[in-house]
């Protein structure tokens, strides 16, 4: 149904009828919002669109030669046609003493090698070797020994273990042995036996009790599955049969029918368990009770 008062108009772009009211006569001239874009698209591009200022400029490349376009706007700021030509004019136009960063050099002799170089004229006091090659070669000639600033003189010593001097500086004035061989061997000697620090009275030289033997070995070896029990190392990765470790350090611990356990153990782990024995035994009987 036709509403009261409409005026019925031409769509500009698909000359079908459509109605408007009257006070929009003289501006509705399309149907539908897709046809005003459509006829918009067509006619108000170009030289026909709002915006238009004279369209592009043709301008000639300060590097190739060549032509190009560029918008109004930027006539003046476009000098080249492309990122390629603009970079190739830079690094042939503004290098050397015509960068901006440019800083006055001076001729130098290296005091290594003998060769000429160049040197900034604020550094001109301070360089002397024409690269670090050259630097780093003065420097292992030079200062080196007493030459050094951190040379300290070293005081003369004799040797506890061989009777031989040797030299120290002055932050090792403790050192008595000229060597790790003389060291280890001074230890050896003296710091054995009652004289050792982790002398336990002798123990480790009191026999075992008759029923720790070899049945009852294989029984604990059997038990754990033939695997250490402190690390995932086997008994073919162990080389041999796996050592049975007394937890509780008793020798005498199955004769006396005193409560105790047994775990096997590989070489190594069993090397750490003859050092702080309490931390070990109660790191072993923590993970058998858990």
């Amino acid at each position: 149904m036709r509403k009261k008062n409409m005026i019925t108009k031409v769509c500009e772009q698909c000359e079908g009828e459509f109605e408007v009211h009257p006070y929009r006569k003289n501006k509705s001239r399309f149907c539908s919002r897709e046809c005003k874009d459509k006829g918009h698209s067509k006619d108000m591009r170009g030289e026909n669109g709002p915006a238009w200022k004279g369209g592009k400029i043709i301008k000639t490349c300060e590097q190739c030669g060549g032509e190009f376009k560029v918008k109004k706007s930027e006539k003046d700021r476009s000098r080249f046609c492309s990122k390629e030509c603009f970079g190739e004019w830079q690094s042939e136009n503004i290098r050397g003493e015509n960068h901006p960063l440019w800083k006055p050099r001076v001729a130098m002799i290296c005091e290594q090698c003998g060769g000429e170089y160049e040197a900034e004229t604020r550094r001109s006091d301070a360089s002397r070797f024409c690269s670090r090659e050259c630097k780093g070669k003065w420097q292992a000639e030079n200062i080196r020994g007493e030459n050094s600033p951190t040379w300290k003189d070293k005081s003369i010593k004799v040797c506890e273990q061989c009777g031989e001097e040797f030299k120290v500086v002055p932050s090792k004035g403790g050192q008595q042995f000229c060597s790790r061989e003389c060291t280890d061997k001074w230890r050896s000697k003296t710091l054995c036996g009652e004289n050792s620090p982790l002398w336990k009275g002798g123990i480790s030289f009191e026999p075992y009790c008759p029923k720790f033997n070899e049945a009852f070995k294989e029984s604990i070896r059997e038990k754990f599955g033939r695997v250490c029990f402190l690390c995932p190392t086997t008994e073919d990765e162990n080389g041999r049969k796996l050592d049975v470790h007394h937890v509780s350090y008793d020798k005498d611990c199955l004769c006396d029918d005193s409560d105790c356990e047994f775990v096997p153990l590989c070489i190594r782990c069993h090397s750490k368990t003859n050092h702080d024995r309490e931390y070990w035994e109660q790191a072993i009987m923590d993970k058998l009770s858990s």
